[in-house]
């Protein structure tokens, strides 16, 4: 794909992210997420839609980058219990709920080698600083890349 190629990639997430903003189911999960775990603090708020997205989500390879708009994904969860998707839908999703209640995000993409981009993540911005929200490891991994790429939604 190449640098160029990872840049519209981002960009197209970054589209798809904010073109779903406006949907009340999405945005109805993220609240429901936010105000019935009783969370006082965005940091918090950020665990527990992660955590959400852990238990909804099955992580697959794709030999051929698609991307799934987190609307789809979010009917797809209230419909199958899951959504199966790679690094990129999942970090579209995550973004897509934070944002929709105004929880700053980006996506970040990195190099674990020297050749491709080979995995993306959102971050959130709590209190001045970028957090990794990234349900396709484990919590608190310290996720580096020898490069990396951000593109701000």
């Amino acid at each position: 794909m190449g640098t160029m190629g990872t840049w519209a990639t981002l960009r197209r997430m970054s589209n798809l992210v904010r073109s779903s903003l406006t949907y009340v189911p999405l945005r109805q999960t993220a609240v429901e997420l936010a105000v019935s775990l009783y969370y006082v603090d965005a940091l918090d708020t950020v665990r527990a839609i992660r955590q959400w997205v852990c238990s909804h989500y099955r992580l697959i390879g794709e030999c051929d980058e698609m991307l799934v708009a987190p609307e789809y994904q979010i009917d797809e969860i209230n419909h199958k219990g899951y959504f199966a998707g790679d690094c990129d839908d999942c970090a579209m999703l995550v973004a897509a709920l934070l944002a929709s209640i105004g929880i700053p995000v980006r996506f970040r993409a990195i190099k674990i080698t020297d050749t491709e981009f080979e995995h993306v993540f959102t971050e959130a911005r709590i209190r001045g600083v970028w957090y990794p929200v990234d349900p396709t490891v484990p919590e608190r991994t310290v996720i580096q890349g020898r490069k990396s790429m951000v593109v701000s939604i």
